[in-house]
């Protein structure tokens, strides 16, 4: 068939055989009975639409892209609207392990470890000897924390033992009663604190180590509601502690205990769960403790260390260095030092083995040394003390110098007992979790002390 274009007076360029087929529809249209009966005025109006049904076409379909495209932007406002009211799988994944974090975390659980001072100068080194000293015989430490499992118990008097290791492979919970809140002294403390460092560094454990509150907190973040506080109970955290032992068989897991005796609990029962979770192959748990016992009929075919045994060295370098650094000290060793090695045997023998003892003891020698005594007066001193680091407390708060010092000093210790007692009354309340005022400070100690001028 052949085609060609005509011009038409709108300058639009159509072929013939298109122009021919509309003039046929309109005809049609224009002859049809239904369009007779209508109005002259209606007539009027269908024939300039046919005529002009091009441009009304351009026309609807310019206003329907116009449309479609406002309707495409409405919807993508919406979306973005949506898209900000909901969090997306990250960041909820986020905000729920960093809210399981902070519901183990309390305020003291590095207490101990931050106050713990660092080591005398040569002092416990020989802890990473193979060798044997001192005539004492001890386990191997070195090979037990190489290619060792188990448990590894260090017995002492008194002392407190803390040991850092590499940071991917060792937790360390550290104690002491003295001054130490009440959560750190409990079973809910430690498996808080060792499930807290664990998953801070693998906080993506948090789902398969405490399945339960990741739901609880994941629905609430998903939705941006307020997530309720968890409360802990030994029953879950045991659970989820026993859970991190099993699900981390691909890297060896190494826990530092110190001042196991200072746990508030069935010791008996403490000492036989930390002995099941030495029997898996990737564990090793160091654990301090005093000689009680509980711990001697557990602990009897574990590698041991019996720390007094083995520190007499060590007490010697500390007594020398110290009493070195007095220049009165000095004067006295070159003139006598046969009664300044005297002096320094009798104090090393006195410790017996017991850091703290020979540090409280040394603070009463040097205060002598301040006021011109003489090795005369310097024995004196060192005799006089009790041996026993209970005996030597008392001794101390009986010498409280002035003696109205004393009634200050019954003061603390009656706020402190009293604190504790609403420790462990806060505890039982609200189902074992700490006490929310925590350790007392000394900043409310100070206030507690403060005088008013109205006498």
């Amino acid at each position: 068939m052949l085609s060609f274009s005509l011009t038409t007076g709108d300058g639009n360029d159509q072929p013939t055989d298109t122009r021919i087929r509309k003039v046929q529809v309109t005809s049609s249209l224009l002859a049809d009975y239904r369009f007779q009966a209508l109005q002259e005025s209606n007539q009027d109006l269908i024939h300039t639409i046919l005529e002009n049904r091009d441009m009304f076409m351009e026309e609807i379909r310019s206003r329907v892209d116009i449309l479609q495209k406002t309707t495409e932007s409405s919807l993508l406002n919406v979306v973005a609207r949506i898209n900000e009211r909901i969090p997306s799988n990250q960041e909820i994944e986020v905000a729920v392990q960093r809210s399981a974090l902070d519901s183990l975390y309390f305020a003291s659980s590095s207490q101990r470890y931050e106050e713990v001072a660092e080591a005398h100068r040569s002092t416990f080194e020989w802890i990473f000897k193979a060798d044997q000293q001192h005539g004492a015989h001890w386990s191997n430490f070195p090979e037990w924390l190489q290619s060792g499992n188990g448990l590894y118990w260090l017995m002492g008097k008194h002392t407190s033992f803390f040991v850092v290791g590499p940071p991917d492979m060792t937790s360390t919970y550290s104690r002491s009663s003295s001054g130490i809140a009440i959560e750190q002294r409990s079973l809910l403390g430690i498996f808080r604190s060792i499930l807290h460092q664990n998953l801070s560094k693998y906080p993506q454990q948090v789902e398969l180590i405490l399945p339960r509150e990741y739901d609880l907190v994941y629905k609430r973040q998903a939705f941006r509601q307020d997530v309720p506080d968890i409360r802990w109970t030994v029953a879950t955290l045991q659970s989820a502690f026993e859970k991190l032992i099993e699900s981390a068989t691909q890297r060896r897991l190494c826990l530092f205990i110190d001042g196991l005796d200072e746990y508030e609990g069935d010791h008996t029962a403490m000492a036989r769960f930390l002995t099941k979770l030495g029997k898996h192959e990737h564990v090793e748990i160091c654990i301090s403790s005093r000689p009680l016992f509980e711990f001697e009929n557990v602990f009897r075919s574990c590698p041991t260390l019996r720390l007094q045994d083995l520190t007499r060295s060590d007490i010697s370098i500390y007594v020398k260095d110290r009493l070195g650094a007095s220049e009165r000290w000095t004067v006295l060793y070159g003139q006598q030092p046969d009664h300044a090695r005297k002096l320094i045997e009798d104090a090393v023998k006195m410790a017996n083995g017991v850091f703290l003892w020979v540090k409280l003891v040394l603070n009463s020698l040097i205060k002598g040394l301040d006021l011109d005594d003489d090795f005369e007066d310097l024995l004196k001193r060192l005799r006089r003390l009790p041996r026993g680091l209970e005996e030597l407390y008392s001794h101390m708060l009986k010498t409280i110098d002035p003696p109205f010092y004393l009634e200050e000093a019954a003061m603390f210790f009656e706020i402190l007992r009293t604190a504790r007692q609403g420790q462990r009354m806060a505890m039982i309340e609200i189902g074992g979790d700490e006490w929310s005022g925590g350790v007392m400070s000394l900043a409310t100690l100070a206030l507690a002390d403060r005088k008013t001028s109205n006498y």
